[in-house]
């Protein structure tokens, strides 16, 4: 009726067009902020720390990754146009995507 097809509407393996198809193959692994790479921008996921949340990193704003060196003791991100300095040990506990 109204021109839709009966049957199938996904054929082949592996269409893009089907509605689980970006759940079931991607890898959707959430890092945390400690693994995050210098110049990238995240999704935050999951932050457990108030203060921290408090500052604006709070969980759905997008960061921006501007010193993480595996030889300091804190990690600078931005949010916009703030830039927050974050200890190590709150980054690791901060999920991102």
């Amino acid at each position: 009726m109204f021109g839709r097809r009966k049957g199938r509407r996904f054929k082949g393996k592996g269409c893009k067009n089907h509605p689980r198809y970006n759940r079931r193959h991607h890898n959707n692994r959430f890092l945390n902020l400690c693994e995050a790479k210098v110049g990238e921008k995240y999704v935050v996921m999951n932050n457990p720390d108030h203060k921290i949340m408090e500052m604006g990193v709070f969980n759905g704003c997008v960061i921006t990754v501007h010193k993480n060196n595996a030889s300091d003791s804190n990690i600078i991100v931005a949010v916009g146009e703030s830039r927050f300095i974050i200890p190590k040990p709150t980054a690791c506990r901060i999920s991102i995507r």
